[in-house]
């Protein structure tokens, strides 16, 4: 069960956990203590509870920290918009709330929406597969089934089915299997994965790894990874043009899935990538310098007529290519003595900005150089 969290106030659940599977094994709280306020645990003679807060530092005064299996307890979040994955826990609540905080927002959206067709999209699938609407994805979640909602997909539906037409294939039949994951990266990885919204990236291409080469080369299986830690948060966020930062995550991360990657930027041959030393810091740093990209990076700061590429970002240390634009926070680049400006909030910096994430037309002029057949005007508006 997922418990989430509501942004405005605490909520409780009781629930029991683990009576009714064969396989159970306690489940550590201390990961979520800081979502958590409190967790009260029912002695089996009725009385005397005993309690868990998880706060630092005074976890001597905690009766206990995991979860036992054929046990009651009554768990309290703070407020948040997060959430905490327990998956052997039966709950209800008190007040007769959605168990689930997720499903009060789905719900909210569709009575918000509900003369406004666009907002809906109840795909079927064909078989085991989703397909976009024309054909150049097919995927399906390969984890985290319980996921599968429209208030889950459908901003998967609509990101696939924009991404199509703006960055197609040359060839009509290529097709473009995504695997879906929704995951809490945490418990997957670890906590350094807590703010992470979503990862991806392709997993095959249509050569071998001998023939690997910028220009021609196209994925044809990838994965996005989902943290569901973060779903509620994605979903609560919406910019100016009321879409959600979960929206335009999943647009950033459909951008790696078809070029702008680990793998094109480090492994493809003939990638337009210079290194160069920076002047403040003395580190190697590395450029983007591919013709369409760099036209249009040229055109959003027609001040700068010296520019010779777009600036990569430099947290990853070289020799490894980062696959993001740098997203500057007030830090000049300057390359060969020559100011290249940041990019702040524009798709495809490593940060979320939660006002606006513009798709630019760089990573369309990027997936221009990639070999994509691109639409430029479906960019958004970028100063």
């Amino acid at each position: 069960m997922i418990l989430y969290q509501d942004p405005y106030s605490y909520r409780n659940f009781l629930g029991l956990y683990g009576a009714f599977e064969k396989d159970c094994s306690e489940f550590d709280l201390s990961s979520h203590a800081n979502k958590i306020q409190c967790v009260v645990q029912f002695m089996s003679n009725g009385t005397s509870p005993v309690s868990y807060t998880g706060k630092p530092g005074l976890e001597y005064l905690d009766g206990f920290s995991t979860l036992t299996c054929g046990k009651m307890y009554i768990i309290v979040l703070k407020p948040g918009v997060s959430s905490v994955d327990i998956p052997l826990l039966k709950v209800s609540t008190y007040d007769g709330d959605s168990l689930n905080y997720t499903d009060k927002l789905e719900h909210d959206h569709d009575h918000d929406h509900q003369s406004d067709d666009s907002h809906e999209d109840h795909r079927e699938k064909e078989g085991y597969y989703y397909h976009s609407q024309n054909r150049m994805f097919k995927y399906k979640v390969n984890q985290g089934e319980n996921y599968e909602t429209d208030f889950h997909m459908n901003d998967i539906h609509k990101a696939l089915d924009l991404w199509e037409t703006i960055a197609s294939h040359p060839d009509n039949n290529h097709e473009h299997e995504i695997g879906i994951y929704f995951l809490d990266l945490v418990t997957e990885f670890n906590s350094s994965y807590e703010d992470v919204l979503a990862m991806a990236s392709p997993e095959t291409f249509d050569k071998p790894e001998s023939e690997w080469q910028f220009g021609n080369t196209f994925p044809i299986y990838s994965q996005i990874l989902i943290n569901t830690r973060n779903i509620s948060y994605m979903k609560n966020i919406k910019d100016q043009n009321e879409n959600t930062l979960y929206f335009s995550t999943l647009l950033h991360e459909i951008a790696h899935t078809l070029g702008l990657n680990y793998y094109s930027m480090n492994e493809f041959k003939d990638v337009p990538i210079q290194s160069y030393i920076d002047e403040n810091d003395n580190k190697t740093k590395y450029y983007y310098y591919g013709d369409n990209a760099l036209e249009q990076y040229r055109d959003y700061f027609p001040n700068h007529p010296n520019i010779v590429g777009i600036p990569l970002e430099d947290e990853v240390l070289a020799p490894r290519v980062a696959a993001h634009w740098e997203e500057g926070f007030g830090i000049s680049r300057y390359i060969n003595g020559v100011y290249h400006p940041a990019l702040s909030t524009a798709m495809m910096t490593p940060f979320t900005d939660e006002q606006s994430t513009p798709l630019t037309k760089m990573i369309i002029g990027f997936l221009d150089d990639y070999g994509y057949n691109v639409d430029y005007t479906k960019a958004n508006p970028f100063n």
